[in-house]
């Protein structure tokens, strides 16, 4: 596991905790789901768009034409 030092302005941090508060976590933890979450999002749509573009490679090319 490692250690990170982030610099953001107080308002973020405050509803950072004010959140990790609500939903009964620590910060890290909820700073943790946040970015799995935003993660795995990523890679879905990545998949998702490879997936369009060949599937649509033919169609793409003609319009091109």
């Amino acid at each position: 596991m490692s250690t990170m030092t982030i610099i953001m302005p107080d308002t973020t941090a405050q509803r950072l905790n004010d959140e990790a508060e609500r939903v009964g976590l620590p910060v890290d933890e909820l700073i943790v789901q946040i970015s799995e979450e935003y993660f795995g999002r990523k890679e879905r749509f990545e998949r998702t768009a490879e997936y369009l573009l060949s599937k649509n490679a033919d169609l793409y090319r003609r319009l091109a034409q």
